[in-house]
């Protein structure tokens, strides 16, 4: 981003914060009112736990969903579990099913909810859409689904403003997103709508002091999940950037990430060379290392076109072995190889993989599949007898 203003240049750059902190200070006060929009969610629950535990905090939860312990099908059984949890370690939580997006409904809220529970101090906006069929291809962006981002971003973060605005509160802190310096297929929607927040925030900043956007990357939240992906944020790491985050002074608008961001911008946005699909393999070309330790266990292909698509895979990638699920992106594929590799995925079996499919599939099992599909649907039966209805 280049800005011409009064005769000068303007580049917009990313610095590391180094900020020193002092040990044991705090923006959170003990037995302080907190509110957590999309407090049963993911990042909602880990800060909530944090502030009970930590600060004996009490809690007003928001969600769109109803609260229903039936386990029948849209329950909400996940939310369910983990407001459980959340009222096991302390009474003083309550949850009220409104959107943040609705302004009248939500002010309404806000008002019963410090009647009963008390003056709200601050405010945690971790409210969004994460749903993965919103992430939609930009030619295939729809306005119901895009609106479906912005809700409770952008409407989300106006109608926090209305209510809060001339409120003397801890702070406000809202979930951003990485996603709005370094894009990614599928999130645009996503990211214009976290983008609009920042800007929001950085255009009242004398008006908003106490008001922090924090833009995050990966999380892991499962053993799983954190014990395969060191490169993302876990739960103590969520709790430790929020606590750092409040006190930091500088910006209001935060990005996180665990290795060096602008070299990760330059990977992103800086051309790259490929062997494109036309190019002539030469015997250097065949060079592959051994197969790397991998979240999943090795499983040998097994269909004529899987065991194909897993050679192809691997003279793209470099990579003997490539096993039946192994994940193209832990195997060290990203968006611009996945590109390139549909191409020769083309060029070999003759049919169509959408983008779209091959990020939803990711191993050689899903796309080998959507490939015979596409041969079946595409082949001609012949028949001896044709009978017409």
């Amino acid at each position: 981003i280049v800005a011409h203003r009064h005769g000068q240049r303007w580049v917009q750059d990313y610095q590391q914060n180094r900020e020193e902190l002092e040990r044991g200070k705090s923006a959170v006060k003990e037995g302080g009112v907190y509110l957590i929009t999309g407090g049963l969610g993911q990042v909602g629950f880990v800060l909530a736990a944090y502030l009970i535990e930590h600060y004996h905090a009490k809690l007003i939860l928001t969600g769109r969903r109803e609260l229903i312990a039936d386990g029948s099908e849209g329950s909400g059984e996940d939310w369910m579990e983990r407001y459980k949890r959340l009222k096991a370690m302390s009474s003083e939580v309550s949850y009220f099913s409104v959107d943040v997006s609705e302004e009248k409904s939500f002010s309404a809220m806000v008002k019963a909810a410090e009647q009963s529970v008390g003056v709200i101090d601050g405010v945690i906006h971790a409210a969004g859409n994460i749903d993965h069929q919103y992430f939609e291809l930009i030619e295939d962006i729809t306005i119901e689904k895009a609106m479906a981002m912005f809700s409770p971003k952008v409407a989300g973060i106006e109608n926090l403003y209305r209510v809060f605005k001339d409120r003397d509160l801890d702070f406000v802190w809202l979930t951003s997103s990485l996603s709005t310096v370094l894009g990614g297929l599928g999130f645009a929607s996503y990211a214009a709508a976290n983008s609009y927040m920042d800007h929001f925030v950085a255009a009242r900043s004398k008006e908003l002091p106490g008001w922090k956007a924090v833009g995050l990357a990966g999380m892991a939240f499962t053993e799983q999940d954190i014990k395969n992906e060191k490169d993302n944020l876990n739960p103590v790491e969520i709790a430790s950037l929020f606590n750092w985050s409040l006190l930091s002074s500088g910006s209001q608008i935060i990005f996180e990430h665990k290795s060096d961001l602008n070299k990760r911008i330059t990977e992103v946005y800086y051309p790259r060379v490929y062997k494109g699909v036309n190019h002539q393999l030469e015997e250097d070309d065949f060079i592959k290392i051994k197969r790397p330790h991998l979240s999943t266990s090795y499983v040998e292909p097994g269909t004529p076109t899987e065991q194909k698509l897993a050679l192809l895979f691997g003279d793209f990638l470099g990579i003997e072995n490539i096993g039946l699920i192994d994940n193209f992106f832990e195997l060290g594929g990203d968006s611009l190889k996945g590109m390139m590799l549909l191409k020769r995925i083309k060029k070999e079996f003759n049919v169509n993989i959408t983008l779209k499919d091959f990020f939803l599939k990711v191993n050689v099992e899903g796309i080998a599949a959507k490939i015979d599909e596409n041969i079946w649907i595409n082949t001609e039966v012949k028949t001896e007898h044709e009978i017409i209805i």
